[in-house]
C-alpha cells in the first residue's frame, strides 16, 4: 500500500474502512456501533442504519462504563443532531442530562475526562435542564484543573498506545463545540501538548518508549491499539494494519476540524541523527489532591514541592527513549519497592525497530498480573510489568535489576491477592519473526533485526521455552527465561548497517558486532543470592567506556555521578524542552520556533 502522505488522505482511508466494517464483536458492540454511526454520518453512507445502530444501543445501552456511550452521544448531538429522528434526540437528552454522572468520582484519568467533556457539552445544549449551570461550572473547574496538571506535571495514564486515543477523540469534540473561544482554544493547545509528548517518541507507526497501559506487548504497527491509529492519523507512518484492532475511535478525529501544524509532524519523522527523548509524569504539587486519594511521597524535588500523584507510582515517573531511525530503546524510573500503584498493564521497557515483519520487539518482564492469575491470562497476553524490577538507561544501553521476595502479597496490587514468587523467573519476548538471526555466546544472546542489533545478556543462567514446537517452516516467538529471584540483565542495542536484504552480510555483522561485545564486556554483580540479605547490584562497561551501574532500591550511576531525578525535565529532546511546573513548551525545529504558554493559553 502506498504510503498516505496528507492527514485528508489518512482521514479518509480510516473513515472509510471504519463505515464499511462489518458488525462488531458481541462484547463491544455498543462503542464500536456508536463510532460507525460517527464515521458513516460523516461520509454519508448508509446513514439510516447508522441512526438505526444509534438507536439499538439506546434500548439496551447496558450499565457499565457508560462514559464510552456518552462522549460519542454528545459528540453525534452536536455534530448531527439535524439528522436524528426528534423522538431518539429525547431518549440521547434523557440518558445525558443525569447529573449523577458528572460528580467525576473515582475511575480512571481517560473516565473522568470522558465524563467531564460530555458534562460540559451536555449543559451547553440544554441550556434549559435544571442543572446546566451547576454541572456546566463544576466540568469546567475539573478540565481547568486537570489541563493544569497534565502540562505543568504530567500524565497518570502516559502514552497508552491503547488509551491515548480516548484523550484525543474526546479533545477533538472538546475543541469543535466549546462554544466559548477560551475553551476551544485550550482544547486545541491540549491537542498539541499531547501530540507533541507523542512525536517525540513516533518510530514509523510504533508507539516507542515506556508505557502506562500496554495491552499489545509483542506487536507493531501491523496490529495497533486505538492510540497507536489515532497517533498515526495525525503525524502518518506506515499504515497500520485496521482489521482486529479498534480504528473506530478515531472516527471524531478524522471529521474534526481541529488539524495539527504539518510544521510540527517534522518532529514525528525527522530522525537523521539519534538523540534523547526525556520526559516526566504522575506527578502534582505537595499539597495537591492524588489520584484517588492514593497515598504518595515527595518525587524527589530538592525543594520538597512535588509529589507522586499516584497513578502510577508513590513518586512519579522519569522516561527515557533512545531514538534512533531504525529503532527506539525506552525506559522508565519509578521509585522504589512498594512506590508502584499499578504494574498489571504497564510496560517499563522495550526495545521497538522498523521492521518489514510483524512482532518486532524485544522486552523483559518477571510476570505479574493485573487481576488474579486463575482469570487473567498475564502470561500468554505478555502485559504487566513487575513492582520488583528497577532499571537504568544510559543512551542506547539498559540495565535492569529485579529482588522478587518470597510470598509477599504487594500493597497496590494486583486487583485480587497474587504471591509475588509465583513466578520466580524472568521471562522475555524474542519474535520468531522480526530477529531474522540469532547467536548466543559467553550467556549472551545476540539478535539481527535487519534495522537493528541487540545483545541481552542475564546474570543467572537462562533457557528458551516454546508454546509449540518450532518447524522448519513455522518460525515461532521464543520465551527465554533466567530464574531466580533475585537477578539481573544488561541489554546493548546498535544500528545496523548491512544490506536489508543479505543474509550473509548480516550473520557477519552480528557476528563481529557479538565479538566486540564480549571483548569489550565489563560485568560485575553482587547481592545476585537471596541467601546474603543483600539487594542486587549490576554494573556494566558499554561499548562507548560508560560505566553504569545500578543497585535495587539504592543509587543509579553513570560514569560515577549520581543520577538525580529531580533534574529531569517535563518534555526534553533537541525539539522539545518544558521544565517540570513551569506551564510552557518550546518547539525549537532549527529555524522554526513555537512557545506555548500553558498559563495564559497563548501560542507565540
Amino acid at each position: 500500500m502506498p504510503q498516505l502522505m496528507t492527514f485528508s488522505e489518512r482521514s479518509f482511508y480510516l473513515l472509510r474502512f471504519i463505515a464499511g466494517s462489518p458488525l462488531p464483536p458481541e462484547w463491544d458492540w455498543r462503542r464500536r456501533l456508536l463510532h460507525q454511526a460517527i464515521a458513516r454520518l460523516g461520509l454519508s453512507v448508509r446513514t439510516e442504519e447508522a441512526v438505526s445502530h444509534i438507536s439499538r444501543v439506546m434500548e439496551t445501552p447496558g450499565d457499565n462504563d457508560l462514559m464510552f456511550l456518552r462522549h460519542p452521544l454528545a459528540d453525534i448531538m452536536h455534530r448531527f443532531r439535524t439528522l436524528i429522528p426528534a423522538t431518539l434526540c429525547e431518549h440521547i437528552r434523557l440518558f445525558l442530562c443525569n447529573p449523577e454522572e458528572y460528580k467525576l468520582q473515582g475511575g480512571t484519568e481517560n473516565h473522568k475526562l470522558m465524563n467531564a467533556v460530555s458534562g460540559y457539552l451536555t449543559a451547553r445544549l440544554w441550556r434549559d435542564w435544571e442543572h446546566s449551570a451547576a454541572v456546566l461550572e463544576h466540568c469546567r473547574l475539573y478540565l481547568d484543573g486537570y489541563f493544569a496538571r497534565v502540562v505543568r506535571y504530567g500524565q497518570g495514564e502516559f502514552d497508552s498506545s491503547t488509551y491515548s486515543v480516548l484523550y484525543l477523540n474526546t479533545l477533538a469534540t472538546l475543541h469543535d463545540f466549546a462554544g466559548e473561544p477560551l475553551m476551544k482554544r485550550k482544547a486545541g493547545m491540549m491537542l498539541e501538548w499531547y501530540l507533541l509528548n507523542t512525536a517525540g517518541e513516533w518510530l514509523n507507526g510504533h508507539f516507542a518508549g515506556a508505557q502506562s497501559r500496554d495491552y499489545g506487548s509483542t506487536y507493531g504497527p501491523e496490529h495497533p491499539g486505538g492510540g497507536q491509529i489515532a497517533a498515526w492519523l495525525y503525524l502518518g507512518g506506515s499504515v497500520p494494519g485496521l482489521n482486529g484492532g479498534e480504528p473506530h475511535y478515531s472516527a471524531i478525529n478524522a471529521l474534526s476540524s481541529y488539524r495539527f501544524p504539518e510544521e510540527l509532524c517534522r518532529l514525528a519523522a525527522d530522525r537523521s541523527e539519534p538523540f534523547l527523548h526525556l520526559e516526566s509524569h504522575d506527578l502534582t504539587e505537595a499539597a495537591a489532591p492524588t489520584h484517588d486519594g492514593n497515598e504518595t511521597r515527595p518525587a524527589g524535588s530538592p525543594s520538597g514541592l512535588l509529589q507522586g500523584y499516584g497513578y502510577i507510582s508513590r513518586t512519579g515517573v522519569r522516561k527515557t527513549t533512545y531514538m534512533h531511525r531504525h529503532y527506539a530503546l525506552g525506559s522508565m524510573m519509578d521509585g522504589q519497592e512498594g512506590d508502584i500503584i499499578w504494574s498489571g498493564q504497564m510496560r517499563r521497557w522495550s526495545l521497538k525497530w522498523d521492521s518489514p515483519n510483524p512482532h518486532s520487539v524485544m522486552f523483559v518482564t518477571h510476570p505479574f498480573p493485573d487481576f488474579s492469575p486463575e482469570r487473567d491470562p498475564y502470561r500468554a497476553k505478555w502485559q504487566g510489568s513487575s513492582p520488583y524490577e528497577q532499571v537504568l538507561q544510559h543512551n542506547r544501553t539498559l540495565l535492569a535489576v529485579y529482588r522478587i521476595p518470597r510470598g509477599k502479597t504487594y500493597k497496590f496490587g494486583p486487583r485480587e491477592p497474587f504471591p509475588s514468587d509465583r513466578d520466580p523467573y524472568l521471562e522475555g519476548f524474542i519474535s520468531g519473526t522480526a530477529v531474522l538471526h540469532k547467536i548466543e555466546r559467553s550467556g549472551w544472546v545476540f539478535a539481527h533485526g535487519g534495522t537493528v542489533l541487540f545483545g541481552l545478556y542475564f546474570v543467572k543462567p537462562y533457557e528458551w521455552v516454546y508454546d509449540v514446537p518450532r518447524t522448519p517452516d513455522h518460525m515461532i516467538h521464543g520465551r527465554i527465561r533466567s530464574c531466580g529471584l533475585h537477578n539481573g540483565l544488561v541489554v546493548e542495542t546498535a544500528a545496523a548497517q548491512s544490506p536489508i536484504d543479505d543474509a550473509d552480510a548480516q550473520r557477519a555483522e552480528l557476528e563481529a558486532y557479538a565479538g566486540k561485545i564480549i571483548a569489550a564486556a565489563r560485568i560485575e554483580t553482587a547481592g545476585m543470592t537471596e541467601e546474603n540479605g543483600q539487594s542486587p547490584f549490576l554494573a556494566y562497561c558499554t561499548l562507548e567506556g560508560d560505566r553504569l551501574s545500578i543497585q535495587y532500591d539504592g543509587e543509579r550511576m553513570i560514569n560515577g555521578n549520581l543520577l538525580h531525578e529531580s533534574e529531569w525535565p517535563l518534555i526534553g529532546s533537541p525539539f522539545l524542552h518544558s521544565e517540570v511546573g513551569s506551564g510552557t513548551l518550546a518547539v525549537d525545529l532549527g529555524g522554526w520556533k513555537r512557545r506555548y504558554d500553558y498559563l495564559n493559553w497563548t501560542v507565540e
